[in-house]
Parts: C-alpha cells; structure tokens; sequence
C-alpha cells in the first residue's frame, strides 16, 4: 500500500484543492475588509501582529486617447520606428508611453507637448506582508488545529484557555 503522505498524485490533489480553498477564502477577506487607498491595517492572531494589509493606489498605465497623433508624433520624430502597415513599432511604442507615464505627457523637439496619451490610475488594490512573527503563530495554530478547512477558527483568549484547562483536570496553564 502506498503512503498516502509521500505519493505525489495525493500531494498534488490536496495542493489543489488548498489553491482553491485559499482562494475562496482571499475573496472573501478582502470582500469584507473596508479600507480606503494609503489605509493599513493589522492582522492579529492570538494577539501577535503577523501581517499588515494595504490599501495601495492602483497601477498607473498610459491611456492613449489619440492614435493618429501619436502616429504623427513618430513619423517626425523616429520614422526609422515606423512600420510598412504604418504603425508603430511594439518596442518603440512602449518606450514612449514609458516616458509618458516618466513624465506625465509626450514631448517633442523644443519641449512641445503631443496630447496623444495621458497617465491615469488604476483601481486600488491590496497588498499584505507578513511579518517575521507570522510563521511561528501560524505554525502554532495549525498544529493546535486552530486553523480548520473554513480557515481560522475563533481564537479564544487567554482567560477561556484555562478556563478550558482546568475543566479537562489539566490544572493551571505555565
């Protein structure tokens, strides 16, 4: 009989059935948690910070808003980026609107401005990182069982432990 534990197909049926379970429980967290971009918060487990979430601003990308211009901006500036179909050659396109989110606008000879792209903002978004104290607590939890399939169970405080301690005939918690 093969050992479970060490047969790679039962390894990579329960690693994915976590990416999905983990990634129910991701929408669901960031569905709940109300912050406003460049607010953070703290996560605690057992009263540990282990990680800080961020509201972070959104991507900033260059919206081209016109095509013929930015089209007639190469033809005088780059011809030599100009493709036979007329357009703009993929790598030469991209350094431009590189230098457009650089510095907010294109710019010709004798610092003339081209209104054929501008910069806009990307929609915020979250981002957590862990701190060191996280793998311990985490660890800590999940061999005490505290972190089940519906991810983290309630965490008691220290009072109801040995309260439940003492009911079981342990005694005092150390």
């Amino acid at each position: 009989m093969t050992d479970n534990v060490r047969d790679p197909a039962a390894t990579l049926a329960l690693c994915s059935w976590l990416k999905k379970q983990i990634s129910a429980w991701e929408q669901d967290a960031k569905a709940s948690l109300e912050l406003v971009a460049g607010e953070r918060k703290a996560a605690q487990l057992n009263g540990v910070t282990v990680a800080y979430t961020n509201k972070v601003k959104g991507r900033k990308t260059v919206k081209v808003t016109n095509e013929a211009m930015l089209l007639e901006y190469v033809r005088e500036f780059a011809p030599t980026e100009l493709e036979a179909v007329e357009q703009i050659n993929s790598a030469y396109r991209a350094k431009l609107l590189e230098g457009v989110l650089k510095h907010g606008r294109l710019i010709g000879g004798a610092d003339e401005v081209w209104d054929c792209a501008e910069v806009v903002e990307g929609e915020p978004y979250l981002t957590t990182k862990l701190t060191e104290e996280a793998p311990i607590v985490i660890a800590g939890l999940l061999q005490s069982g505290r972190i089940g399939v519906d991810g983290l169970r309630e965490l008691e405080s220290v009072d109801d432990r040995a309260d439940s301690l003492r009911e079981a005939g342990y005694g005092e918690p150390r």
